[in-house]
């Protein structure tokens, strides 16, 4: 069987191509928003090509205004997003970078291959759950495409609920 073409897209939610540089995202939101072109994006919905968007929320250079700039692309752009996986950073224990932060385990006995982070603009995981519980996901666009998200699903069966239109 056949499935549908799709594009994912992949971004971080800081807005310098430095920050995404930085973070070894493949690129920015502002890269991002400014690669986005409205008669592109209604040619592949057209044609049929599913889009998947990964946001990854939470990289030490982010803060709540570039991510209230993402939830903007993204509820402004939603008719064009078939599926969206929305994450919150987890830093990698043996990284580089990791050493550049104050960071601790998740809990003890933690044998995770992430440990947490002081974030440097103070944006810490519980806030960045908060912002994406009570704003991000109660966006009416982007609850739309959420609620349609499939309990058992990964980027790879996307293709797969587009077949039919689901």
């Amino acid at each position: 069987m056949l499935s549908k073409p799709e594009a994912r897209i992949a971004t971080g939610t800081g807005s310098t191509a430095a920050s995404a540089e930085q973070m070894k995202l493949p690129i920015g939101i502002e890269q991002t928003m400014s690669a986005v072109d409205m008669p592109e994006s209604r040619a592949m919905k057209s044609a049929g090509i599913g889009t998947y968007v990964y946001l990854l929320f939470g990289t030490p250079p982010e803060d709540l205004e570039r991510a209230r700039r993402t939830m903007i692309f993204t509820a402004r752009y939603a008719g064009y997003i078939d599926f969206l996986n929305v994450a919150i950073f987890n830093m990698p224990v043996c990284s580089k970078e990791a050493v550049a932060y104050g960071t601790s385990p998740f809990y003890e006995g933690d044998l995770s291959l992430y440990t947490d982070f002081a974030h440097p603009l103070g944006w810490e995981r519980s806030l960045v759950r908060s912002f994406l519980d009570k704003e991000f996901n109660r966006d009416a666009a982007i609850s739309s495409i959420l609620r349609r998200e499939p309990v058992l699903f990964t980027s790879n069966h996307a293709p797969f609920f587009l077949i039919h239109g689901q």
